[in-house]
């Protein structure tokens, strides 16, 4: 799960919605310490890692690299009004 927001509480309350040994990959972030849950961590072998945003270059090596593997996106546009019931399938995990 990539975290574009630039909030650091965005971020953590990302982790309920992760699989076990899925990664979370913070792009966005502000100046409030990253604080992560030990325990779902460890118990669902979570991963976090981070990213600065990148410069045109890198972009155009990411979308290049996507292309080439058939990779494509998966987007979901909701609402407003619709968010609280994604961020709860979200913390649901799959098929929840």
């Amino acid at each position: 799960m990539l975290n574009a927001a630039p909030s650091t509480e965005a971020a953590t309350a990302l982790l309920t919605g992760l699989a076990p040994d899925g990664t979370l990959l913070l792009c966005g972030y502000d100046a409030t310490p990253l604080t992560l849950p030990s325990q779902p961590m460890v118990l669902n072998r979570l991963h976090v890692m981070a990213s600065p945003s990148g410069s045109p270059h890198d972009l155009r090596d990411t979308l290049a690299f996507s292309a080439r593997h058939g990779i494509l996106r998966r987007v979901t546009s909701i609402g407003l009004d619709e968010a609280p019931a994604a961020l709860e399938a979200m913390g649901a995990g799959p098929g929840g």
